[in-house]
């Protein structure tokens, strides 16, 4: 990682350096968050496409709620009604189940009406099971098959990430015997430099003191 943060660079190997320490987290911490103060408010609260495609079909069920219900719930009158088993109004189905008139003779048009609703309904019903079961079970199918695709995908992926873990862990255990040289050596030069750095001052001391 490379920041303003002093330009503090940190190489870390997993498989052969230590644990990371609660300072180098902080450091880590405080990049993050500098890199997030530089996003805009709009930028951090989109959401991707497909997403809000699956958060409207979720937001659209409520909206379909019957006005009457909504009015009883908050309607003294409505809720009087109702506890007094008296009912909140709405079609009066019974005109329409009443196909004969009050002198005993038919109503043929309103027959017709029930007689071809019941047809179309009875229609329908045997239209819903013999296409519906099956359109139900191509639905599964298809499911059942983007299921497998999907797994398909997600154990190729995770193959690909144990491969690339795979791989890092060689070259990190293959580095790790030159990168214990290197701070052997970077080690004994430290050293040296001490050493001659002192020796050089106490060489000094010596000239000034004669």
């Amino acid at each position: 990682m490379d920041s303003d943060i002093g330009q503090y660079v940190v190489d870390y190997l997993p498989y052969i350096d230590d644990e990371v320490t609660d300072l180098e987290k902080e450091l880590a911490e405080n990049l993050v968050q500098e890199e997030f103060s530089k996003l805009d408010k709009k930028t951090l609260n989109s959401i991707h496409k497909r997403v809000k495609q699956i958060g409207t079909y979720q937001n659209e069920t409520p909206k379909y709620k019957s006005s009457l219900l909504t009015q009883a719930a908050g309607d003294d009158k409505f809720k009087s009604k109702i506890e007094n088993g008296e009912g909140i109004g709405g079609i009066d189905l019974t005109m329409y189940s009443k196909v004969f008139n009050d002198d005993g003779s038919l109503n043929e048009d309103l027959y017709n009406i029930t007689l071809n609703c019941t047809l179309m309904r009875q229609r329908s019903l045997e239209l819903l099971q013999k296409y519906g079961k099956n359109q139900y079970l191509i639905f599964n199918d298809n499911l059942e098959n983007s299921n497998k695709l999907l797994e398909i995908e997600i154990d190729k992926k995770r193959k690909q990430i144990d491969e690339v873990n795979q791989e890092r862990k060689r070259i990190c255990t293959d580095f790790k015997p030159m990168n214990d040289y290197l701070k052997d050596k970077w080690k004994d030069s430290l050293n040296n430099l001490i050493t001659t750095s002192v020796e050089c001052a106490r060489l000094q001391l010596e000239n000034e003191l004669n």
